[in-house]
This record gives C-alpha cells, sequence and structure tokens, in this order.
C-alpha cells in the first residue's frame, strides 16, 4: 500500500448520509397542484372528444339511412322495369307514385312476385 487513504462506503473517514434535505438539492419537486390540474384538463379534454364523437356518430347515421332509401329506390326502379306489361313512360310514373312514400315502398316490396 502506498499509504493514501481509500475513501468509500465502509471506511471509517466517509460521511454518513445525512437525514436532512440538502439546500443545495438541485431535484424537482413534484406539484400535487399541477397534476390534479393536469387531469381535470385532459378529463375536460375527453368530454369533448365524447361530445363530438356522438355528433359525427348521428351525422353517420343519418347518411347511412339515405343511402338506404336511395338504394330502395334504385331497387324499386329495377323491380319495376321487370315487369313486361307496362311501357317505359308508365314505368316511370309507377316509381315516381311509388317512391314518394316509404310505406308505399314497404307494401311493393311486400307483395308477392306473381
Amino acid at each position: 500500500m502506498d499509504g493514501s487513504k481509500k475513501v468509500g462506503r465502509g471506511s471509517p473517514t466517509a460521511k454518513p448520509p445525512s437525514k436532512e434535505k440538502s439546500v443545495n438539492n438541485k431535484k424537482r419537486t413534484r406539484s400535487v397542484d399541477g397534476f390534479g390540474e393536469l387531469m381535470t384538463s385532459i378529463g375536460g379534454s375527453c368530454d369533448a372528444y365524447n361530445e363530438k364523437n356522438e355528433a359525427v356518430k348521428g351525422i353517420a347515421s343519418y347518411f347511412l339511412a339515405e343511402k338506404e332509401e336511395n338504394d330502395r329506390g334504385m331497387q324499386l326502379n329495377i323491380e319495376i322495369k321487370k315487369l313486361e306489361r307496362f311501357t317505359r313512360q308508365e314505368c316511370r310514373v309507377v316509381a315516381q307514385f311509388i317512391i314518394k312514400s316509404p310505406e308505399k315502398i314497404d307494401m311493393f316490396f311486400s307483395l308477392p312476385e306473381d
């Protein structure tokens, strides 16, 4: 050994750990209030997202209903054109009459195919 002292954990010259906070400690403290504010802000954003999501669902269901109605109208025209005893003009008049009312469309499709 060269006579120099090794300073380490177990050596008698090492400083014991202090139980008091050091004045020079640069570690940031956690802000409990800041965390609460963040959670409140996130909660508000979630509520706004859910409201917008419901609005989009309403719009989507409206367009789905529109599409289904248009599809039924197209199917009505196809079925009326299959009738051989009517001219094109008569088919058009019948389709225009039936298509005015969803109840009439339902009744048309419920008729037997005779």
